[in-house]
């Protein structure tokens, strides 16, 4: 009984440290995102954030985190603050972010204010005769932010919603988001005030050419493979058998295209459904430890009851 009452203490004691591993780690005290429009309906992004650092101790420091984006087709990334590092693209998919790496390890009760931009491929549908917009810039679903700003050049913009302030020739949403909150607005432009890029499915159709060629070498490469060798060895019996192909997302009209992802620009009826950001290690260390530790007690006190 002595020692099943010390596992059961044991046990307690790592419960409450991995409820205490779950606190906050940072906050976001200001969250500022910017869009200008091209022409050709892709869209030229700036991230502004000042980003606080609440523990330095349970996950380390901060040296890098991910700003959640609408899509993989995101280029011209610029740093506007020297304690960037480094800037790149990452993931795919639901999972695409901007890596931004920072000049140093920040530490408890620091704050960092850093910012960059880029240029954003792949954000709008065409219906009815307009050019819509739905983006929710990347959220958090680990942090608070406590001040979030989201500024659209209205230049050209028939309707936004839901409705927005002005100043200084851009619409403007503000607000506070929790975690896991989204600030998504819709914008839209009557037909012929943008002329969306017709590259994108182009693109598309000529990386379908390749990796079809692709396919079709590879199946043919297994089946000389195969015929050689039984015709090689009279004893041999095999072969393979399985399939496979691929197929497109869709119809993508002009540079729109069917996005889910960590900051949505939703199109071709395709939803938001993942976070938008983090903190380096917040997902990655899990405290895998304690956990090894905790499923060692759960033995130990099954071996007692029996």
């Amino acid at each position: 009984m002595k020692k099943l009452a010390l596992c059961l203490t044991l046990l307690c004691c790592l419960t409450v440290f991995s409820l205490a591993a779950r606190a906050d780690l940072d906050e976001i005290e200001n969250y500022y995102v910017t869009v200008d429009v091209r022409q050709d309906a892709s869209a030229d992004i700036t991230y502004q954030i000042e980003w606080k650092v609440l523990d330095s101790t349970l996950e380390g420091p901060l040296n890098w985190v991910k700003i959640g984006i609408a899509n993989r087709h995101a280029d011209e990334l610029t740093a506007l603050t020297g304690n960037i590092k480094k800037l790149r693209v990452s993931g795919s998919g639901d999972e695409a972010y901007v890596r931004v790496d920072l000049d140093r390890s920040y530490y408890q009760d620091e704050v960092i204010t850093f910012a960059f931009k880029l240029h954003q491929s792949w954000l709008c549908t065409e219906e009815g005769g307009t050019v819509n917009f739905k983006f929710a810039p990347s959220w958090f679903n680990d942090l608070e932010v406590r001040n979030f700003i989201l500024r659209w050049n209205e230049q050209g913009v028939y309707s936004a919603a839901p409705e927005p302030r002005q100043l200084d020739g851009y619409y403007y949403w503000q607000g506070s988001l929790k975690k896991g909150e989204k600030g998504v607005v819709t914008v839209k432009y009557q037909e012929g005030v943008l002329e969306p890029a017709t590259h994108a499915k182009e693109d598309d159709d000529r990386a379908e050419a390749i990796l079809e060629m692709m396919v079709f070498i590879f199946i043919l490469t297994v089946i000389i493979i195969a015929i050689v060798a039984s015709r090689s060895n009279r004893h041999y019996r095999g072969g393979f058998r399985g399939g496979g192909g691929f197929g497109g997302g869709g119809t993508i009209h002009h540079s729109c295209a069917c996005v889910s992802s960590c900051a949505c620009a939703s199109s071709c009826a395709c939803a938001c459904a993942c976070a938008g950001g983090g903190r380096a290690g917040c997902t990655a260390k899990q405290l895998y430890g304690a956990k090894a530790e905790e499923e060692k007690l759960r033995r130990a006190l099954r071996d007692e009851r029996r």
